[in-house]
């Protein structure tokens, strides 16, 4: 018997599907790379049962907690908007590459033609650390299309780790797939 050694969600956004029929496009017949607004909840979820053991050890820190009620939802709801505008889930029919946002009021539907694609850069962003205090990473795609830079970040999808994901695809399998369609790849992680 193999004990599972890690976090594997799953975690998809229906949301994407639905737009993706409503543009005419088969959600099965696609290879989507979701980086779905639930892994915000999760973070927020993990952050604060880290901090609820802090609580138990007096009244003391629940009261500091009380005090900074509008400081820490100030920052979550902060934490949420950044999530949401940055948050793109990257989709790959046969000829068209396709960035959704679902997010409201930040919503986006890209299209880029393969043809017309001269690079494809997989990177993390120069201010990890100042969205990692979001709760967030710096993962973005950025397509260089008729010589113009245009960058899109996927905050929620990650590097592969092995079996501790929280999508069914990661930002290595959207490399391989990429470079399976010919596309010059550029993978700019450490």
């Amino acid at each position: 018997m193999i004990f599972p050694t890690g976090i594997s969600a799953k975690l998809k956004d229906k949301r994407v599907d639905k737009i993706l029929i409503k543009h005419g496009y088969q959600p099965n017949s696609c290879q989507i790379f979701y980086s779905p607004i639930k892994y915000w909840r999760f973070t927020v979820i993990l952050a604060l049962i880290t901090v609820i053991p802090f609580i138990g050890l007096g009244l003391k820190y629940f009261y500091l907690i009380i005090d900074f009620k509008y400081f820490i939802l100030g920052y979550l709801f902060i934490s949420f908007l950044i999530w949401r505008r940055m948050n793109n889930t990257i989709v790959l029919t046969e000829g068209q590459l396709l960035i959704i946002n679902p997010n409201p009021p930040f919503r986006k539907f890209i299209k880029y033609d393969l043809a017309k694609i001269n690079k494809v850069k997989l990177a993390g962003s120069k201010l990890k650390f100042i969205l990692w205090l979001f709760l967030s990473s710096g993962n973005y795609i950025e397509i260089t299309s008729n010589n113009k830079n245009h960058r899109y970040f996927c905050i929620a999808l990650k590097l592969d780790t092995y079996d501790e994901n929280f999508t069914k695809k990661t930002l290595d399998d959207l490399h391989h797939t990429l470079r399976n369609k010919n596309l010059p790849v550029e993978f700019m992680f450490d």
